[in-house]
């Protein structure tokens, strides 16, 4: 039986920042990472729901936590 693998959050924050950039598909961070498509979209959700304000940047990403708001 194969052991789940557990992934830090730095890795799941890093996922999601590719996701929301924007320059690659979801399908080819997926591939890169070799985690489900799935993860990919639900990494980003959870950026986008803990921060208030997302700012993307062709070579960078702003977050702004709730409570700067």
């Amino acid at each position: 039986m194969a052991k789940r693998r557990k992934f830090t959050d730095q890795f799941k924050a890093k996922v999601a920042l590719e996701a929301l950039r924007g320059d690659k598909t979801i399908q080819e961070i997926a591939a890169k990472h070799q985690v489900l498509m799935g993860w990919s979209v639900r990494y980003a959700a959870q950026v986008i729901e803990h921060y208030a304000h997302v700012r993307v940047f062709p070579d960078q990403v702003e977050l702004y936590p709730a409570f700067w708001m």
